[in-house]
């Protein structure tokens, strides 16, 4: 298993561009949800996996709050009502979206292929304590956009 980083140790990838060139994303982001079905009133979590796609190292630094900003969709297609960190989280997030910002760099980096995992507790975010169909995304931060996972689908129940 690849290394694995608590939320608040996380990863910004950067990689080094010619004036004029456009930045291309190194990484993949994908999601799973170890459960399809969870009990309301229990944790919902998803495993993300972020995969160095370039051919090249990219490096890993420190952040102070959570890189990966999750979208949380009930059946109706409209979004879940956010929790009061949810709502704190994502407004720190978007104070500290700064593409000039490079944190700190620990270690030589993920190399080309390599995947690290970390897990997002959604529910924390998001209030998915009625019963119901979820869908769930994930976007990486990364520089001043952000990079989607896939969409992975739970059931709450009673």
């Amino acid at each position: 298993m690849s290394r694995v980083f608590a939320l608040v140790l996380a990863i910004v990838f950067g990689s080094v561009c010619s004036p004029g060139q456009q930045r291309q994303v190194p990484f993949s982001v994908v999601i799973r949800a170890p459960e399809n079905e969870i009990k309301s009133g229990s944790d919902i979590v998803v495993d993300v996996t972020i995969t160095n796609t370039s051919d090249s190292a990219i490096g890993l630094e420190v952040m102070e709050i959570s890189p990966y900003v999750a979208i949380v969709r009930e059946a109706n297609g409209l979004l879940a009502p956010e929790t009061e960190l949810g709502r704190k989280l994502k407004q720190r997030q978007r104070d500290r979206i700064d593409p000039n910002w490079a944190g700190s760099r620990i270690g030589s980096g993920l190399q080309p292929g390599e995947s690290v995992h970390a897990k997002c507790i959604v529910s924390e975010r998001y209030d998915m304590n009625a019963p119901g169909r979820y869908s769930i995304q994930v976007e990486r931060l990364w520089g001043r956009s952000a990079v989607p996972s896939n969409t992975v689908n739970v059931t709450v129940i009673p």
